[in-house]
């Protein structure tokens, strides 16, 4: 029999036991869960309700669905005749990308949405490790939670634009480059193989961004001016050679495949890229130049003040200003740890304020990043205050009201509509698919699987107009009118329906006319009218031609 002081000196260890146990857990097994989950929810609610908004993600769905298409082709499946566009926005990672989205989720307007929300829920967990290895634990959580309830990431986050699904790979190729500085930027010097591997496998990672997005050429080109500059310092100017080739090589690996991979096509008579310029076909290094240096890319002009109001809108005032105290921190402790996120903050911003067009996703890569100065202000701040223990817990529940204040400001989104899915639907509902558009948001969602493509772009000819009325066109769904035509229909065509582009609007931000280079609060692309074309009375156009599409097909 067990004595009774035994058995009670076993019951009260029990408890302690445990607590001691619970006291082992790491802080981030306790927390990082939570704020991956908040991730989730802010990226994935009400996901499959918000449709398209912006004009580039008609280009993006449509080269998708071509490549996927393609993809259908080659494993014998049957292949729609339609197959969406070529691709002509120099992404073809990010198509092939959507394409695997129609793969899993179907060719549903939503599932480029899920790619992008799940990369970015993805790059949360990156961040948090690369906060860690440069920080430490307590700045890496609270930096993994500001971006979690980023307003400005979530919007990318949560549309089919070729930001977050670029950014993770940015992410991970910063991650692994981190290898070569040593936990919390302190210099070491590994071995010449383990700094060779490191450095080509984040070259790799971030020249697959870079085919996902070529907007990171100005990030990549900091990172690896960053690098240079440590080895320099480290191993002088020979080292820094080496390394240069190095990152050459990783970064150019993606490019040449893809370029490889359109010769193969080109042998089977396959187009992948044709310019949205000339509609020749092209390459894909040449779409690249084109992008980078080419037509209106060529033209810089200076505005710094249009991104710190995007910031402001999006982020908030405190945001902004702890922000400014980080680099401020970051340059008088001139410590690499501090110097590498704020680096990525500073110079793009910079860069990119001489811009020919000035659109806020230039710099939603830089959020992450952002979000780690931030995190390292206030955790330095809560460090130097801890002997004032009052003064300490104020400013880290401060901390966590901000991030809460974050999450509610960043949580309007999920209410965010597309009118063009409204409009489309409109037009169904009346027995057709038939109608002149203005972009390519209207051509995917009015899309079929025939022999004809029903949704030409608006003619710039009134003769024209009436050839396409003549042929059976009943529809006209604007949301730009500058055109001499689109004004010709305002005035004279009955209009039937209107619909907010994207609605409710948040933040007071016009998001389309911010993402086509106009100030936040411009009226451009705000809505979208429907308009009757047998409303009006078009004589001639017997001898014009009626406009027509130029979807790509499979024989």
């Amino acid at each position: 029999m067990v004595p009774s002081g035994s058995l009670s000196l076993e019951r009260s260890n029990a408890p302690t036991g445990v607590l001691t146990r619970l006291a082992h857990i790491p802080l981030e097994l306790c927390l990082l869960p939570p704020i991956l989950i908040v991730a989730v929810l802010l990226r994935f609610d009400a996901l499959t309700k918000r449709g398209l908004i912006f004009w580039d993600e008609g280009k993006f769905t449509l080269e998708g669905l071509n490549l996927y298409v393609r993809l259908e082709s080659l494993t014998g499946s049957h292949a729609m005749a339609l197959t969406g566009k070529t691709i002509g926005t120099a992404k073809p990672t990010h198509a092939l990308l959507i394409a695997l989205s129609y793969a899993l989720w179907g060719v549903h307007d939503y599932a480029p949405l899920m790619l992008d929300a799940a990369a970015s829920v993805v790059q949360v967990g990156l961040l948090f490790l690369l906060a860690r290895r440069l920080f430490g634990v307590p700045v890496a959580l609270l930096a993994a939670l500001l971006l979690a309830v980023s307003g400005y990431d979530i919007l990318y986050a949560r549309s089919a634009l070729s930001e977050s699904d670029a950014n993770l790979f940015f992410m991970g190729g910063v991650l692994v480059w981190s290898r070569t500085i040593g936990p919390r930027g302190q210099l070491v010097v590994p071995s010449v193989s383990a700094a060779m591997r490191t450095r080509l496998l984040a070259a790799f990672l971030i020249g697959l961004g870079f085919t996902t997005n070529y907007r990171l050429v100005v990030y990549i080109a900091v990172l690896v001016g960053l690098d240079l500059a440590l080895t320099c310092r480290r191993h002088g100017w020979g080292s820094a050679g080496h390394a240069l080739a190095l990152w050459l090589a990783g970064i150019a690996v993606c490019p040449a495949l893809w370029e490889l991979v359109d010769l193969v096509a080109r042998g089977h008579g396959v187009i992948l890229f044709r310019s949205e310029i000339t509609h020749r076909p092209t390459s894909y290094l040449s779409e690249v130049l084109y992008q980078i240096h080419g037509g209106r890319q060529s033209a810089v002009r200076f505005n710094p003040q249009l991104y710190l109001e995007w910031y402001r809108i999006r982020q908030g005032w405190p945001m902004l200003l702890l922000l400014g105290a980080g680099l401020g921190m970051a340059a008088l402790r001139r410590a690499t740890n501090g110097l590498i996120p704020a680096t990525l903050v500073v110079v793009p911003y910079v860069l990119y304020s001489f811009a020919p067009v000035f659109v806020p996703r230039n710099l939603d890569l830089t959020i992450p990043f952002s979000s780690i100065v931030v995190a390292a202000v206030l955790v330095a701040a809560i460090r130097a205050l801890a002997r004032r223990r009052v003064a300490a817990i104020g400013l880290l529940t401060l901390a966590f009201i901000l991030a809460a204040y974050d999450g509610v400001h960043a949580w309007r989104l999920t209410a965010v509509r597309s009118g063009f899915a409204e409009a489309a639907l409109y037009v169904r509902d009346r027995g057709t698919g038939n109608a002149l558009i203005v972009n390519e948001v209207m051509r995917f969602y009015l899309r079929d699987s025939g022999q004809t493509c029903d949704t030409p772009q608006l003619p710039g000819t009134l003769s024209s107009l009436a050839a396409a009325d003549r042929v059976g066109y009943e529809y006209v769904i604007l949301d730009r009118r500058s055109s001499t035509i689109a004004r010709y229909l305002i005035q004279h065509a009955r209009p039937l329906k209107q619909y907010l582009a994207a609605g409710p609007l948040v933040w007071g931000e016009n998001v389309i006319a911010s993402e086509n280079g106009y100030t936040p609060g411009a009226q451009r692309g705000r809505f979208i009218d429907v308009y009757s074309l047998d409303s009006i009375h078009l004589v001639g156009g017997h001898a014009a031609r009626s406009p027509t599409c130029t979807l790509d097909r499979v024989a």
